[in-house]
C-alpha cells in the first residue's frame, strides 16, 4: 500500500466567477487559511467553509459567502 499527500486547494465564487486560491501552509486548518485570504479577499470575512472534496490527486475546499439583508 502506498501512501499519497494529496494537495489542498481553496476556492470561492463572486460574480459567477470560481477564484481558485492555492494552498498558502499545509499546516493551517481551512479556517486559517480562509483568515489569511479575507485581507485580499474581504468577502470571505462571512464565508462558510464546505465539507472538503477529493478528486484525482487533491482536496478541495469550498468558500460559500453568506448572503444577508439587512434590517
Amino acid at each position: 500500500m502506498e501512501l499519497q499527500i494529496l494537495k489542498r486547494e481553496f476556492s470561492f465564487e463572486k460574480d459567477g466567477k470560481i477564484t481558485l486560491l492555492p494552498d498558502p501552509e499545509s499546516s493551517w486548518t481551512p479556517q486559517k487559511v480562509k483568515e489569511h485570504y479575507t485581507q485580499a479577499h474581504p468577502e470571505l470575512i462571512n464565508a462558510t467553509i464546505g465539507e472538503p472534496k477529493i478528486s484525482n490527486d487533491k482536496i478541495t475546499y469550498v468558500f460559500s459567502q453568506q448572503t444577508g439583508t439587512k434590517g
